[in-house]
């Protein structure tokens, strides 16, 4: 049975300042893990304006050794990343406002376990010239033998789909200071141009 997890978090940006980081968020301090980054395809379409990019991710993480020794693999691993840009409605921007949506999906052993990825950022609707919402949602499953196989390897199924579920609330944390940095680094200024009630409360 998959293993998920979901988090909202509010991200001290505007949607403008994610929306010009997103693509430009690797490399940085805290994703050394992840060694490359290709873009395969990018297109907008004439009549929705949405921007799609698809890029494939490569990761270098090692893995404990009765994970090595039950794949047989090694450290380095990819996956498929797909990214909307979806502009706001002229007819209802209260309705339906700007929204990046990226998700991906292992490449690697995708036929063992998959870990499907789901981030949405929209702009914050009580302060959206300053914040913007993150919403995350991970489904990772075993497959195979590992899920449909006897007893003893269905329990060592939701042993690998609980281990890859802690390690992925680890890289996503990670990678939230990642974007972080770089939104800092882009954007210095940032905090001085907000009303300085906001600055305060934070």
């Amino acid at each position: 049975m998959p293993v998920s997890w979901s988090s909202s978090q509010i991200i001290s940006f505007n949607f403008h300042q994610l929306a010009g980081t997103i693509f430009r968020k690797y490399p940085n301090e805290y994703a050394q893990h992840v060694v490359s980054v290709d873009v395969l395809d990018r297109s907008i379409d004439p009549e929705t304006g949405v921007l799609r990019t698809e890029r494939l991710i490569g990761v270098h993480q090692p893995a404990p050794r009765w994970v090595a020794s039950l794949l047989g693999t090694n450290a380095e691993s990819y996956a498929r990343e797909v990214t909307f840009l979806v502009p706001e409605s002229s007819d209802a921007p209260e309705t339906q406002p700007p929204t990046i949506i990226v998700s991906s999906i292992n490449m690697s052993l995708k036929n063992v376990l998959t870990c499907y990825e789901r981030i949405s950022y929209v702009p914050s609707r009580l302060k959206p010239k300053q914040e913007t919402v993150m919403t995350t949602i991970a489904e990772i499953s075993a497959h195979g033998k590992l899920r449909d196989g006897g007893m003893t390897a269905r329990k060592v199924g939701r042993k690998f789909e609980d281990y890859s579920l802690e390690r992925y609330k680890v890289n996503s944390q990670i990678g939230r200071k990642g974007l972080d940095s770089k939104l800092e680094q882009y954007f210095p200024d940032h905090l001085s141009d907000r009303p300085k009630e906001d600055a305060d409360n934070e």
